[in-house]
């Protein structure tokens, strides 16, 4: 716990999820009540059944014009760049 590692999971289902074309992921929940307040955390929220939490992860380009878009992923790319360095 506390390692960072839910955070990378939700990022891999994020990538996988998108790269198949997909714009919602989910997550079950179990019965204690840490993963609902961690995954509320990153955005998730009730599903329409009470087990699931879902988020929405489509990229909305109303919202994001070419010099925005140009800023998100260089700055991707230098933190990809410094993680490297480690």
């Amino acid at each position: 716990r506390r390692r960072g590692f839910g955070v990378q999971l939700i990022g891999q289902a994020v990538q996988q999820t998108r790269a198949a074309g997909g714009g919602k992921i989910f997550a079950a929940l179990p019965e204690n009540g840490e993963a609902r307040s961690f995954l509320e955390e990153y955005g998730f929220h009730p599903a329409t059944d009470g087990a699931f939490v879902e988020k929405n992860i489509a990229f909305l380009p109303e919202f994001l014009d070419d010099d925005r878009l140009e800023t998100f992923f260089s700055r991707i790319v230098a933190d990809k760049q410094s993680m490297l360095a480690l």
